[in-house]
């Protein structure tokens, strides 16, 4: 349904000159604005660069004239609804450590570093943990309600 304060048109032709159908839609406040132009646009034909020209205008002139831009902090209590299910909770964060290990290691190995085994891997990443629990929760806090299952 589009972004915020968009308008999106949709024009049907059968031989790309002559419009077919006009279809509107978007988050305006006043419907009018797609009345409108579905109205104004059906009328007109693609036939010649004026005609193109004299849709650009149509859509301007209406836009200009009927949209009314709907402020987005009336959509501020939805954000607390939206939970991620479960299964992509830990997708994330399975995928997050196995990154993490896999960049570890490559890095190690094509750094000329000597060879440590898999629990000096983690041995940081561990230690950090347990240390600094806090900064575990800050982490995932930054990332929002993604990872708001883990946080509790």
């Amino acid at each position: 349904n589009g972004k915020k304060n968009d308008v999106v048109i949709v024009v049907g032709t059968e031989n790309g000159k002559e419009i077919n159908y006009v279809q509107s839609f978007g988050w305006s406040l006043k419907e009018m604005v797609h009345t409108a132009l579905e109205g104004d646009l059906s009328s007109l034909k693609l036939e010649t660069d004026e005609n193109i020209k004299a849709f650009s205008e149509v859509v301007l002139t209406n836009i200009d004239q009927y949209f009314e831009r709907d402020e987005m902090k009336n959509y501020e209590y939805l954000k607390d609804s939206i939970d991620p299910p479960t299964w992509v909770i830990v997708l994330a964060l399975v995928l997050g450590f196995i990154v993490a290990i896999g960049g570890s290691y490559y890095f190690h190995k094509n750094d000329g570093v000597e060879k440590l085994t898999f629990v000096e891997y983690m041995y940081p990443i561990v230690f950090l943990w347990l240390k600094f629990p806090k900064l575990f929760s800050f982490i995932f806090a930054f990332f929002g309600k993604f990872f708001k299952f883990f946080i509790r």
